[in-house]
């Protein structure tokens, strides 16, 4: 053990959840050590949640078009360009990246490790050769797409919130699994951006 540290939060995950928590903390006023084992500015290229924000911009933005005659002006049918949308939301999700980047996190007064983290005991949190003693800790690591058992979904090419961005054209219909916030965004940005959309869900809320 090289270093002891006793910030009031420890943060154990750099994902969108870990870095909000860091990042009010901060305004708060409060020492932070934020822990993650993996590059926090490809971790921001690579965020689902980030792309998603960016195309439902882009999908409310062809909406509003279709809209206009509501404020007087004449609406119009958007030609939806999906390379160049898709492009929009790399770019957007990049100029995230930069603001996610260790240095500035550093600069704000932010302790980074990069390193995985474990529990040493009840209160101390080991990453590498760094005790972290905080006063409170959060487990923010995050979760990635479940992939349901239903039955031949293997075999076919599904999609998830990870790979959805690898598609060249905009699907001309999109099938949507699950009724939940996140799957909504996504139907509601695919549907004004052209694609027919079907939502599946054992839900009745819909």
């Amino acid at each position: 053990m090289n270093e002891t540290l006793t910030p009031d939060l420890c943060v154990i995950g750099g994902g969108a959840g870990g870095l909000a928590a860091t990042m009010a903390a901060v305004r708060l006023g409060r020492s932070v050590v934020l822990i993650e084992k993996r590059d926090l500015t490809e971790m921001a290229a690579q965020n689902g949640m980030l792309a998603a924000r960016a195309l439902e911009a882009a999908a409310a933005a062809a909406h509003a078009a279709t809209r206009a005659s509501a404020f007087g002006i004449a609406a119009l049918a958007p030609t939806i360009q999906y390379g160049a949308v898709l492009e929009q939301v790399a770019k957007a999700v990049n100029q995230a990246g930069l603001t996610r980047a260790p240095e500035r996190l550093t600069g704000l007064g932010i302790r980074v490790i990069r390193a995985a983290a474990r529990f040493a005991d009840a209160g101390t949190v080991m990453a590498g050769d760094i005790a972290v003693t905080a006063a409170h800790t959060l487990i923010a690591t995050g979760a990635g797409p479940f992939v349901p058992p239903i039955p031949g979904l293997l075999t076919v090419p599904y999609l998830t919130t990870e790979t959805l961005w690898d598609l060249p054209i905009l699907p001309e219909h999109l099938v949507v699994l699950g009724g939940g916030p996140y799957a909504l965004e996504f139907a509601q940005s695919y549907r004004r951006l052209g694609s027919r959309v079907t939502v599946i869900c054992e839900s009745k809320a819909l």
